[in-house]
């Protein structure tokens, strides 16, 4: 049986603005100073919308960088400002039912 993997509670997906705006893994519920811990959630808020080169995908535009989508590069996930078609298709992400059934 193929089970999708996700991520264990307190975890969200972050930019890593120090590390060429890649998207990382963050423990954000182990942050104690109130400060950090905002700027984490902040930096992992985004916005669902319609792909722009595929309405029937979505996509996901960064709130604290708006001009910034997810996208897929190099098997790596990115937050990016894209506006080629090639850089358009590589931020649409297809919704899909999980892989496991409702009662695992």
């Amino acid at each position: 049986m193929l089970v999708r993997a996700i991520a264990p509670p307190g975890f969200c997906l972050h930019i890593a603005t120090f590390d060429d705006f890649r998207i990382e893994s963050k423990f954000f519920t182990g942050i104690t100073d109130p400060q950090v811990k905002a700027q984490v959630i902040e930096e992992s808020t985004f916005v669902f919308q319609a792909a722009e080169i595929d309405p029937n995908q979505a996509s996901f535009r960064s709130v604290v960088f708006p001009d910034r989508l997810i996208r897929h590069r190099n098997s790596t996930l990115f937050a990016e400002p894209v506006s080629t078609p090639a850089e358009l298709q590589s931020a649409c992400f297809r919704i899909a039912p999980p892989l496991h059934p409702e009662e695992f």
